[in-house]
Order: C-alpha cells, then sequence, then structure tokens
C-alpha cells in the first residue's frame, strides 16, 4: 500500500519510493501497481506539502527513466477516483487512460 511509503521523517519517504522503483527493475519486467494515485501525486497546482511535492518529484524523475529505456522492465498501472486531482505532468507521462 502507499501508506509503506510514506514517512514522517524527512527524506525517507522518498528513498523508499526510489527503492520501490529499483526493486522492479532489479526483477526484471514486471508490474508495478499503485492503487489511489492521487494520494501520492497531487497536482502541484494546488498548495502542497513540501515533502508530497519531493514525492511527487521522485515519482516523475522514475516515470521519465522508465520512459528512456523504451522497452521497459516495469510498467506502471496506477488507479485514482480523483484524476483531477492528479498533476498535469503525471498525466502526460501515461500512454493509455482508461475512463470508468
Amino acid at each position: 500500500p502507499l501508506e509503506a511509503l510514506m514517512s514522517k521523517w524527512l527524506g525517507q519517504g522518498e528513498q523508499q519510493l526510489a527503492a520501490l522503483f529499483d526493486s522492479c527493475e532489479a526483477l526484471g519486467r514486471c508490474v508495478l501497481f499503485l492503487d489511489e494515485l492521487d494520494a501520492l501525486a497531487g497536482s502541484r497546482s494546488r498548495e502542497m506539502h513540501e515533502a508530497s511535492r519531493r514525492m511527487l518529484s521522485v515519482l516523475l524523475r522514475r516515470l521519465d527513466g522508465i520512459e528512456a529505456r523504451g522497452a521497459a522492465a516495469v510498467t506502471l498501472i496506477a488507479a485514482t477516483n480523483r484524476q483531477a486531482d492528479l498533476d498535469s505532468a503525471l498525466l502526460s507521462r501515461f500512454d493509455v487512460r482508461v475512463l470508468g
């Protein structure tokens, strides 16, 4: 769950998120599912806590890394009930969106 990535200690949440992507890449081809993505990656156009801003930054950089490798080892699937709350830069990094 996303709660496992969050931490009260400065910088630890970002390290745990980066470690999650590193672990997935080390496994080879894998699927990473992030449920309730809006809790992790809200829009920067709204007021946001600095820790949340840093988590979003790590997520955006990691998604760029997946894209840069072409035939990616990690496939990210994310779900949210609040698409309007997601950052536009994050949304632009997904190839497919399924609305339900």
